[in-house]
């Protein structure tokens, strides 16, 4: 059985281009007419989908997100070598590299042909060695690796599973209609938007 890695940290190094619903379509939902209140509605989406993905771990327009771990899979480190790095974010739809720091203190890249991204339905996304090929050997410090990948559903809105903007547009109305319980307590979750993707969600998010 192997034991997979998980990152120290992560972090959105590209943000998305877009939102995954419109303003037009979250005044639709709060009744609101005229364009008084654009630029309000526009961070209140961003927050929104903002708070989705940092508590569910979802992406859910593209992005880049880097990932950091201290050391590749290693018998030294007490795991497999055939083993792999589970990536902290979903879905992934591709890895753009795998760099670190070796022994000597420089910076290097593994070949793209000596790993496989899994990327299953509803799993967990990890990156394992293909076959034949060994990881490198990273110097003893912290972050000393970076797996970069490319995540999200897609870079539009209509890409985005329909849950994930209702829950979106049940926030929005949500802090919108009760402005002073964000004044009072900062942003908070409305109960349904948050049971729609609890229920939506791969298990292992939830």
């Amino acid at each position: 059985m192997s034991i997979h890695l998980l990152p120290i940290r992560k972090k959105v190094t590209t943000v998305p281009a877009s939102e995954p619903v419109t303003v037009s379509e979250a005044k639709d939902w709060c009744y609101v007419t005229g364009s008084d209140h654009d630029t309000l509605f526009g961070n209140l989406i961003k927050t929104a989908r903002q708070m989705i993905e940092k508590d569910f771990g979802i992406a859910l327009i593209t992005q880049t997100v880097e990932c950091y771990f201290d050391e590749f899979p290693s018998i030294h480190s007490h795991y497999n070598p055939d083993g792999g790095f589970f990536l902290p974010v979903f879905p992934v739809q591709s890895v753009t590299s795998i760099t670190y720091t070796d022994s000597d203190g420089n910076n290097q890249t593994v070949s793209s042909s000596d790993y496989v991204l899994e990327n299953m339905d509803d799993s967990r996304h990890r990156i394992t060695l293909a076959y034949g090929a060994s990881w490198p050997t990273a110097r003893d410090i912290p972050n000393a690796v970076k797996v970069t990948v490319s995540a999200g559903y897609g870079n539009s809105s209509t890409d985005v599973p329909e849950p994930f903007r209702t829950a979106i547009l049940l926030l929005v109305k949500f802090w919108y209609d009760n402005p002073e319980d964000i004044a009072l307590s900062g942003y908070g979750w409305n109960r349904s938007a948050q049971q729609i993707i609890r229920n939506f969600v791969p298990a292992w998010l939830a």
